[in-house]
């Protein structure tokens, strides 16, 4: 998808490779994510909404993303269960 939007990817260092890893992203657009994905085998948290999203959508749930639910604050404790699951697994969160 980057390349067919015409984006070109260059990357200085790297991320730790110790698992757990959580990295905190604050970024600009949806095209960060593609970028990210793009070099680093992570996984997304990404707010419930995108998984309607066409095409977005579609490829976050192949990525594994974990989709929360910011409104539904009774969920946060299933929510942060999955993501700590995963990261236990040695799934590189972001």
């Amino acid at each position: 998808i980057l390349r067919a939007l015409g984006m070109r990817v260059h990357v200085k260092g790297a991320l730790a490779k110790d698992r757990p890893l959580l990295v905190a992203a604050n970024h600009i657009s949806w095209t960060d994510i593609m970028v990210l994905g793009s070099f680093a085998d992570v996984k997304f948290i990404a707010r419930a909404d995108m998984e309607g999203w066409p095409l977005i959508g579609m490829l976050s749930k192949l990525q594994r993303t974990v989709f929360i639910e910011r409104e539904r604050k009774r969920t946060s404790g299933d929510q942060a269960s999955e993501i700590a699951k995963r990261m236990a697994k040695g799934d590189a969160m972001v």
